[in-house]
């Protein structure tokens, strides 16, 4: 038996002004490709289907599109579960004639203690909810953070679980010590919202979704799967610059008649990567493929001394799918928080020499030095 997780589809996303729901669609069909490949038997969503809680038109098409290809015309079962960014009760609505096509949807609490069985595998699906709806839900104000509630609701599986079947549970949420990105929306203030993997320990895999990187709990080094292996797929694409160094992938799950299950990677490819640049101006319009596909999502840092003309028009021109725009010595000063040091007891020429060097990431030349003290005393004298 084949599982495919998958996480974090966030359909309907924009990045910096730009629709991403083409290169979606182009990734989505990739996974529909892998599953007919794979002759996969389920496919497991970890939340956060749609990028917010009211979706464009378009998200909304391409989602009822791909889940009708995959469980209509595949006929391969889906287990999902809403996220943090997904309307639950929106998500909800038709969930319970969902399941007479294997299409299983959990986005209640109420919904988590009846699992899914599908052959010798037991499906836990724990959505995304607030604390608040743990606690009103168990009824026990003590209830405040993430772990209490999923403590709570672990306590409540386990008496129900078939030992003589695999289990898996699915959920939304941040582990403790877990690399987040840039494009994940904070789950709460503090450290509220984090829960210890150790909670999962009865489980013989934890599929997770919310962090977009797909070994944000560290690479697993080996095919076969100890119990209590707790994992994200990530992603389907980048949704950050953050993430440029990430491959995209999903994980595979295998489930053996006997034995410990076993997980590989298949990376994705998207239609347009997301990179840094970091260049001269002149050398970005003179050779643009010099530095990759010049359709890919960028963002670049142009290393120019002094002032470039109407820099983010002229490279778009180039680079259509130019995201964001930095200067080199912009992104220095914030990046190293320079500040000026003893400003009332520094000379004019010293302050000046201090700004020039941090503005153009250069020292005064002799010649500058001199022109500008020239400059300073005229001034006095014009005074």
């Amino acid at each position: 038996m084949k599982i495919v997780h998958t996480a974090d589809w966030h359909l309907g996303k924009i990045v910096s002004g730009q629709s991403l729901t083409e290169d979606q669609a182009y990734q989505l069909q990739q996974l529909v490709e892998l599953l007919k490949d794979e002759a996969a038997d389920v496919l497991m969503i970890a939340g956060d289907l749609y990028d917010r809680a009211i979706p464009p038109l378009e998200a909304v098409e391409l989602l009822n599109e791909t889940l009708a290809t995959i469980n209509l015309e595949l006929k391969i079962p889906i287990v999902a579960i809403s996220g943090n960014h997904d309307s639950s009760n929106r998500l909800n609505f038709g969930s319970s004639w969902y399941q007479k096509n294997g299409f299983y949807l959990t986005t209640q609490i109420s919904q988590i203690f009846k699992p899914v069985t599908i052959g010798d595998v037991q499906f836990w699906l724990i959505p995304f909810f607030e604390n608040l709806e743990a606690a009103a839900y168990f009824e026990d104000s003590t209830i405040r953070t993430q772990e209490a509630a999923m403590r709570r609701i672990i306590e409540q599986i386990e008496p129900l679980m078939d030992r003589s079947k695999h289990q898996i549970a699915m959920a939304h949420l941040f582990v403790t010590g877990a690399e987040p990105s840039e494009s994940e929306r904070p789950l709460a203030m503090g450290g509220v919202d984090a829960v210890s993997a150790k909670l999962f320990k009865a489980f013989d895999y934890t599929a997770l979704g919310h962090l977009h990187r797909p070994h944000a709990l560290g690479k697993i080094t080996t095919d076969t799967l100890p119990q209590g292996t707790v994992s994200y797929s990530g992603s389907l694409l980048k949704y950050s610059f953050s993430e440029v160094k990430d491959q995209k992938s999903v994980r595979i799950i295998t489930v053996p008649q006997k034995g410990e299950l076993q997980m590989r990677e298949v990376p994705l490819h998207p239609q347009r990567d997301m990179r840094l640049v970091k260049a001269e101006m002149a050398a970005l319009l003179a050779e643009p493929t010099a530095f990759g596909p010049v359709d890919d999502y960028l963002q670049i840092t142009l290393t120019d001394v002094g002032d470039v003309y109407e820099p983010m028009r002229r490279l778009k021109e180039v680079f259509p799918h130019l995201l964001h725009l930095e200067r080199a010595a912009q992104t220095a000063i914030h990046q190293q928080g320079q500040q000026f040091k003893d400003l009332k007891q520094a000379d004019i020429l010293t302050l000046f020499s201090q700004f020039f060097e941090t503005v153009e990431q250069q020292p005064l030349t002799d010649v500058d030095r001199e022109f500008m003290q020239n400059v300073i005393d005229e001034s006095r004298r014009g005074e």
